[in-house]
């Protein structure tokens, strides 16, 4: 059996991959760092093999010291730490394993916002209007060239300026990070993920599409709940972005009202959805990196999936906003045995009950 180790334990979207992969002929291993104080949900998954804790502070040889006792694994990285370290020391870790990462500097593009959208203008991809001085119309999105590079949270990656005031305070907030932070319009519309697998030769070989239902924040949050489209005008758009910066790996290419926000080039929050719309994403992931003949892409429409203890949250601000429709239809899938949730499974369900714990308990055990 091949071994596959799947890193980053503590984020929801590992525990996807090993369900996408269960009833396959792998064998799981899951890691974690140690300075993770709490229980890795995907630990307790009952179709792992092995669950590994790894120190913070020796991560890089104990990772390669895990992989060389597993018989050359594929090796899946979730978090954007184990990315950037597998793309900077891919001569060594290639030795002993394989894995398909974007080299150092494509991965430092497809990380620069302001790079992207450079990249994105030269090939005709709509992009909002951007301001080089204070804009002349409002509301304005502020922002870091990237925000994950500077330790900040999803929600803390922008701030939403409706007027000159709030601009200039934006722009003294987000200057702590990016001394020329970037100023862009309000893009109203839906947002959409678009997430492709492009093999090391940067060609695709296989997508799925997202539209976001509802977020938390509500204002430009995570996603807390989200439905399988087909866009394909988007694909072959985001396709052709990847493939022009020399990108592998996967990534998720996100739009809203049709234009182009960023590239996120790693796993991403509404992963999920891959296996609770049946899609080979992740098993055609797994036979990319082994050099395996990838299977005709494929997912079911309109699957919808929640975060019910986000979703919550968002729903219940929304009311508290006034936003009733949007409250109804949010209570409406809480009801609604088709909405799928993002982290229970009939035939595992402990994980679930581990992040429940983890989010309500573990603080005061």
């Amino acid at each position: 059996m091949k071994n596959i180790i799947i890193t980053d334990a503590k984020y929801r979207t590992s525990l996807a991959i090993i369900h996408s992969l269960a009833g396959e002929k792998y064998n799981i291993i899951v890691c974690q760092t140690d300075d993770y104080k709490k229980t890795p949900l995907s630990f307790k998954s009952k179709y792992i093999k092995r669950a590994v804790f790894l120190r913070e502070d020796n991560y890089k040889n104990d990772l390669l010291e895990l992989i060389k006792e597993s018989d050359f694994p594929v090796v899946l990285p979730v978090g954007a730490k184990t990315v950037e370290l597998l793309s900077r020391e891919q001569e060594e870790f290639s030795k002993y394993c394989s894995f398909i990462v974007s080299s150092p500097d494509v991965l430092e593009k497809s990380n620069d916002k302001k790079a992207v959208m450079r990249v994105a203008r030269d090939l005709d991809i709509p992009t909002p209007k951007d301001y080089v001085a204070q804009p002349d119309s409002y509301p304005v999105i502020v922002k870091p060239f990237c925000g994950e590079k500077f330790g900040l949270h999803a929600e803390e990656r922008y701030i939403k300026a409706n007027n000159a005031r709030q601009y200039h305070k934006a722009i003294t907030e987000m200057s702590r990070y990016d001394s020329s932070p970037i100023v862009q319009e309000y893009v109203e519309g839906a947002s959409v993920g678009v997430c492709v697998i492009m093999d090391r030769n940067s060609e695709a070989v296989g997508y799925i599409c997202h539209k976001r239902i509802r977020e938390y924040p509500i204002a430009g949050g995570p996603s807390t709940c989200c439905k399988t489209i087909y866009e394909p005008e988007l694909v072959e758009k985001s396709i052709l972005l990847l493939k022009e910066i020399n990108f592998r790996g996967i990534a998720m290419v996100e739009y809203k009202g049709g234009k182009l926000l960023e590239i996120n080039p790693r796993v991403w929050g509404s992963f999920p959805l891959t296996e609770k719309s049946k899609s080979n994403f992740t098993k055609n992931w797994v036979n990319c990196i082994s050099g395996m003949e990838c299977e005709d892409n494929f997912y079911k429409s309109n699957v919808k999936m929640h975060f019910v203890v986000n979703d919550s949250l968002s729903v219940f601000k929304h009311l508290l906003c006034g936003h009733f429709s949007q409250f109804f239809r949010g209570i409406s899938d809480f009801f609604n045995p088709f909405v799928k949730e993002a982290l229970f499974s009939f035939d595992d369900p402990v994980p679930f009950f581990v992040y429940l714990r983890n989010l309500f308990f573990q603080r005061f055990l």
